[in-house]
């Protein structure tokens, strides 16, 4: 049977194709003008360029163009590995002069010549398509930009894009992230030793914060209030309504928890002040940051009875030594068992 027209025929009126071996009558057999063997239609094409009719193994086709063509005519694009017609292709100005098609083609608008787009990068200051051989790489991402773009880190003296340095609010240097830190008070950049961590793991610039007596510790000064009972800088939360340090102002009020009564400091209060010589008693809260505030009750003859009179202040203990900390407050008790300040501003020591 022919498997051109599907006729059943004699055998020996059939021919068989020289590619697959198929059959079909020589009136239905086709040509090949380059090597001039007889094959079945569907086993070969046309040659759009030479217009040959050709075994379909020797065409190929044009990925840009789509047009069909002997395979010798066609040739992988340097750039991309794509198939196209050889005429097609054209030669980058730089050595080693690849190969590509127009659309894989860009120009250095340094050099004006012409070159392949892998051949060319763009300025990541400037947007410039140059010739990858003009430009330099940041030390600190690896962008690209051209030698004239580029800008030295003031601490590492590193080349690195203009866009990569931050000024410190304190020096002004300009200098990579990687140095800095950056306030969560205020959003202003500093380089690392002008920057420090809250107690809540808050960044700050030390310009911005101030000690903490109590928590023994830096705090911002948006957040700092002076005690009235001690003069001493401290966290407002640790204020009561009286602008008073809370701790100690409750060792007054004798309302305090968590006070205790260490009475090895006896000997080193009594010494701290004449006004403490007559100590009979005190009571002392700690503070987180190892500051304590202390009540001490101070007895003194008088003509008639002995007089109460009480003391508030902070100390610093180290070992046996008591170190006044700011100024204190005396006072005595009324009726109602209520404290009452009678001198303020006391300097102890």
């Amino acid at each position: 049977m022919s498997v051109v027209s599907n006729r059943l025929l004699d055998r020996e009126l059939l021919r068989a194709s020289a590619i697959s071996g198929r059959v079909a009558l020589p009136s239905e057999m086709v040509c090949c003008e380059a090597n001039r063997i007889e094959v079945l239609p569907d086993e070969t094409g046309v040659c759009s360029i030479t217009k040959q009719r050709v075994l379909l193994s020797e065409l190929g086709e044009c990925t840009v163009s789509r047009r069909v063509m002997l395979k010798s005519l066609l040739k992988s694009s340097d750039f991309s590995g794509k198939v196209v017609d050889r005429e097609l292709l054209q030669r980058s100005e730089k050595p080693p002069h690849r190969e590509g098609f127009a659309a894989e083609f860009g120009r250095c608008v340094i050099s004006g010549r012409r070159l392949l787009k892998d051949e060319l990068g763009e300025s990541a200051v400037s947007s410039r398509i140059v010739d990858l051989d003009l430009l330099v790489r940041s030390e600190a991402s690896q962008s690209l930009a051209l030698p004239e773009e580029m800008a030295s880190c003031a601490r590492t003296h590193k080349r690195v894009l203009p866009i990569e340095l931050v000024e410190c609010s304190i020096t002004q240097q300009r200098v990579v992230r990687a140095q800095m830190e950056q306030s969560d008070l205020s959003g202003r950049w500093a380089l690392r030793e002008h920057a420090l961590r809250l107690p809540d793991s808050r960044i700050a610039l030390t310009v911005e914060t101030v000690g903490c007596v109590w928590l023994g510790a830096p705090i911002a000064r948006s957040e700092a209030g002076r005690c009235g009972l001690t003069g001493q800088i401290v966290s407002m939360k640790f204020l009561n309504g009286d602008g008073q340090l809370a701790p100690l102002a409750d060792l007054l009020d004798g309302v305090a928890r968590g006070v205790g009564n260490n009475r090895t400091l006896f000997p080193s209060l009594r010494q701290l002040d004449p006004d403490l010589a007559g100590l009979t008693n005190f009571l002392q809260v700690c503070s987180p940051g190892g500051n304590q505030a202390v009540l001490c009750e101070v007895h003194s003859k008088g003509w008639f009875k002995t007089k109460v009179r009480y003391y508030g202040l902070l100390i610093r203990v180290t070992g046996t030594d008591i170190e006044a900390v700011g100024c204190g407050v005396r006072g005595y008790r009324d009726a109602g068992n209520n404290f009452v300040i009678d001198q303020e501003d006391l300097v102890f020591g």
